[in-house]
């Protein structure tokens, strides 16, 4: 009674003979997860051992081995034989989707230092342009043809040293 109990409870692609979808799985579900595919979800092993390609989370090629009461990661590759897993965390709450949102986050948010360099460099490139003009100016009514090249020279560089700061 308890093995058939067992079975009922479980979802097991094989029981089924297809593919469930992943956004089905629930927390306690226990799957069959074959060789060469992907693990759906944050899970725990069961029952087999396996060796399992992290490189997705640890960038690291090198397949560890999975054996029973062991931790494997949502869409990473079970590469040497079957494994049944019991899934922990599904949806959001996955080591992916945590690792999604974190990215996403810290792209979208800037760093206290770059508010600060925006600021200034706001602040300051009104006044670079300011002083290229006024010395272009005072070079050309100086009518001095020799110096004209020597101030734009010199507000080329106010403003390209701005820029240079800002960026680094």
């Amino acid at each position: 009674m308890q093995q058939l109990y067992w079975l009922l409870k479980t979802k097991m692609v094989d029981l089924l003979k297809k593919e469930n979808d992943s956004l089905l799985i629930q927390p306690s579900d226990t799957l069959k997860v074959l060789l060469s595919t992907k693990i759906p979800v944050d899970a725990i092993v069961t029952w087999g051992s396996s060796y399992v390609n992290e490189s997705m989370v640890t960038n690291e090629s090198i397949p560890v081995l999975k054996e029973i009461n062991a931790f494997v990661i949502g869409g990473t590759f079970n590469w040497h034989d079957v494994l049944h897993i019991q899934a922990t965390k599904v949806g959001p709450n996955t080591v992916l989707s945590q690792i999604i949102n974190l990215v996403a986050t810290t792209q979208m948010s800037k760093a206290l230092i770059q508010k600060f360099a925006d600021y200034i460099y706001q602040r300051l490139q009104v006044l670079f342009v300011a002083c290229t003009k006024m010395a272009a100016m005072a070079s050309y009514l100086r009518i001095d043809w020799a110096s004209f090249p020597l101030g734009l020279s010199v507000c080329g560089w106010s403003v390209s040293s701005l820029s240079t700061v800002v960026i680094e």
